[in-house]
């Protein structure tokens, strides 16, 4: 019977063994699904909390070279579609849509780039699992001696979501400014970042190009 049970009992824990991932594999494999989005589309939360005035944010959504960006929680809040040269800005208070040509210096903008920040994430912090359970790997993080770049915050916390892989969170405070990135979602339509008058009835169009 003992011999019975110690076999059961290797049997349990090499298989929990096969399945334990380490850190740079957990990280890599969320950088291949982030890594998606830059053909299938991708949206995320962007969130700030900054003293006295509390939470903002909005959520952007990316197919390509182009983006819709809405803010959280506000109903009269502006939302703003862009192309590399083209941007419309739909006034909900107004019932209005201004349309102008995007400033050259806008033109470099990729907001595939705040994905992109993950791909050296293991490489550039030193980090560790502080909780595991079904759904999630929660990590904290502190920046590696070897990382130079002065801009990136020197600790960060982030979950990575067993079924998709995808990052539930990310966080990082700097300068009394909480920055956090949220809901990860890979797969948007070029539909979702056209702004189509047809779904807003009565709007006035007012074209500055």
């Amino acid at each position: 019977m003992k011999r019975i049970l110690l076999t059961a009992a290797i049997i349990i824990a090499a298989a929990f063994t096969v399945k334990a991932q380490s850190i740079p594999e957990i990280c890599a494999r969320m950088t291949e699904e982030l890594s998606k989005g830059e053909t299938m589309g991708q949206a995320f939360d962007m969130m700030m909390t900054l003293p006295i005035i509390g939470k903002i944010g909005g959520r952007t959504w990316i197919n390509g070279d182009n983006f819709r960006m809405e803010a959280i929680g506000k109903d009269d809040a502006d939302i703003t579609w862009r192309t590399p040269d083209t941007e419309w800005n739909y006034n909900p208070t107004e019932n209005t849509v201004t349309i102008k040509k995007v400033e050259k210096k806008a033109e470099s903008e990729n907001n595939n780039g705040q994905t992109k920040n993950f791909e050296s994430i293991s490489q550039d912090y030193d980090l560790k699992i502080v909780k595991e359970d079904d759904d999630a790997w929660y990590m904290t993080g502190k920046k590696a001696k070897t990382n130079t770049n002065k801009d990136d915050p020197k600790t960060i916390k982030m979950a990575v979501s067993k079924q998709t892989y995808l990052p539930l969170y990310y966080t990082a405070r700097q300068k009394g400014v909480t920055i956090s990135m949220e809901n990860f979602q890979v797969g948007v339509t070029p539909e979702e970042v056209t702004f189509d008058p047809a779904k807003y009835p009565g709007v006035k169009i007012i074209d500055q190009r």
